[in-house]
């Protein structure tokens, strides 16, 4: 749906604010925009008089819109699907480095504090250190609760939490300092993360502050792992290199598997999936991305989860989850790289 075509009547009779009349100080999940994705591609010659100009596609129904977002002036857009809660954009102001949530079909903007109240009470006047704006890049972000904002900074490895009008961001407990996390994802409005072998969950009501406990427990260390929400379902979308024999002379190599989960919260363990049926799901390093139905996507094969692979991800390659086989498609993603500034795009050539 978007907003610009809802009845008006039924908008005023509802009760309902507009979007854009929440003020920066609300979020309100029922406008959050689910179904759409943010795609980035390189910038060309008619868009420089138009540099706030994006491409957003439904993953439903594989339409694609142009929107101008003049919001995006000045700021910088954490691409990739973990940093899109519920399909709200997360950007950063690049000068005062405030975080905000930006929902791109009705352009309503919500403010959350500075990264700058991470610094030491002593260093929070004067200019800010490049090295600073480097560190406290947002890499994923997500909500806690139907109010609560998380950011991951990669780079810094931290974990904060803030709410719209708090004054500063605080640090959630629990994030093992000597490893980055792996994955991260928003599922009905709660922060999940991968570590080493296990799934976490931020909890708002463990303690005085924010805290990552166990949701569940991973069957092994994998190379990869990814969540989406899958119907109101929590998947996990693992990747492992297995070894195969390539020939009779016993060379060997690997192949990437992928294995599939439904994560039952309640119980604190993985159900396996063995049958996509007509979904797809696209996995990378910036997290996973499913497509409902490929009905309308004629060039992606039902059933499959399509990944990247080999040095630095640059390789494509699809698994085919019923037939549990793997198919190398190097020579597609290697004409890429140059191109996506995020693997969410590669949608935009595969249909």
């Amino acid at each position: 749906m978007r907003f610009r075509l809802v009845c008006k009547l039924w908008m005023d009779g509802s009760g309902i604010r507009k979007p854009r009349e929440l003020g920066a100080r609300v979020i309100d999940h029922s406008f959050h925009p689910r179904r759409w994705i943010l795609l980035t591609d390189e910038k060309k010659e008619a868009d420089e008089a138009t540099p706030t100009r994006r491409m957003l596609l439904n993953l439903t129904t594989r339409k694609t819109i142009q929107v101008d977002l003049p919001e995006l002036a000045g700021h910088s857009v954490v691409p990739g699907p973990a940093a899109a809660p519920e399909g709200m954009l997360v950007v950063r102001d690049e000068r005062s480095l405030v975080v905000r949530l930006l929902n791109p079909l009705t352009r309503h903007v919500v403010d959350l504090p500075t990264l700058l109240t991470l610094r030491p009470g002593n260093r929070r006047r004067g200019p800010v250190p490049s090295s600073f704006a480097e560190d406290h890049e947002v890499t994923a972000a997500g909500f806690a609760d139907a109010s609560t904002i998380v950011v991951y900074l990669g780079n810094a490895n931290q974990l904060v939490v803030a709410r719209p009008g708090d004054a500063r961001w605080t640090l959630v407990g629990g994030l093992d300092p000597e490893f980055p996390l792996r994955s991260t994802a928003t599922f009905q409005s709660r922060f999940y993360c991968v570590d080493r072998c296990q799934l976490l969950v931020v909890d708002m009501e463990r303690g005085p502050r924010a805290q990552l406990v166990v949701a569940a427990n991973l069957e092994r260390r994998y190379r990869t792992v990814g969540m989406v929400d899958d119907g109101g379902r929590l998947m996990a979308v693992c990747s492992r290199d297995q070894v195969v024999r390539a020939d009779a002379r016993w060379m060997s190599s690997l192949e990437t598997r992928v294995e599939l989960f439904h994560v039952d919260l309640q119980e604190e363990k993985l159900s396996r999936i063995e049958d996509l049926g007509e979904r797809a799901v696209f996995a990378g390093l910036r997290g996973a991305v499913l497509l409902p139905s490929t009905k309308y996507y004629f060039s992606v094969d039902r059933g499959t989860v399509f990944f990247r692979f080999g040095s630095s991800q640059r390789h494509f390659g699809a698994f085919h989850v019923r037939r549990r086989h793997t198919c190398y498609i190097a020579s597609v993603w290697g004409k890429l790289p140059q191109r996506v500034a995020s693997y969410v795009t590669t949608l935009r050539y595969l249909y």
